[in-house]
């Protein structure tokens, strides 16, 4: 069965394991994102992939708001943004990001993004990979 919920209690696990095993994953990303930003592009792709047609930045003093018209979140689309090297996007041609990790760049600048999705799942997603029901605000609606 589907659901936010068992996929919660399965990524603690996982992350109970890495933690248990010192890896840190958080780690590798400043590796490969050495340039300052790199998660702007991103952001960007993954709003283009989504088949956005409007992308809004707004930098507040402590936080970053990055907003698109694009397609509303699936159940699998949160799996897929809360794993690593399993991309929805693999097998299509006509998206960018295909590799599972791009968004965790991210993770460099925040502990917990958090995704509002007006017409269906709104998440914060922690250790990277622990995706937890948040509610909407009342401007989504």
């Amino acid at each position: 069965m589907k659901s936010i919920e068992i996929l919660t209690k399965n990524r603690k696990e996982l992350v109970h394991v890495l933690k248990k095993n010192n890896t840190d994953l958080v780690a590798v990303f400043s590796d490969i994102y050495a340039e300052t930003g790199h998660f702007i592009y991103e952001l960007l792709q993954n709003a283009e992939d989504q088949k956005a047609t409007k992308v809004t930045i707004k930098l507040l003093k402590d936080s970053l708001i990055v907003e698109h018209n694009g397609k509303a979140f699936t159940f699998e689309d949160v799996d897929s943004i809360t794993n690593y090297a399993a991309s929805t996007k693999k097998d299509d041609a006509t998206k960018i990001g295909k590799f599972g990790i791009g968004f965790k760049a991210v993770f460099l600048y925040t502990k917990s993004p958090t995704i509002f999705c007006a017409k269906s799942y709104c998440f914060e997603i922690n250790e990277t990979v622990i995706p937890e029901k948040t509610k909407k605000p009342n401007d989504l609606d």
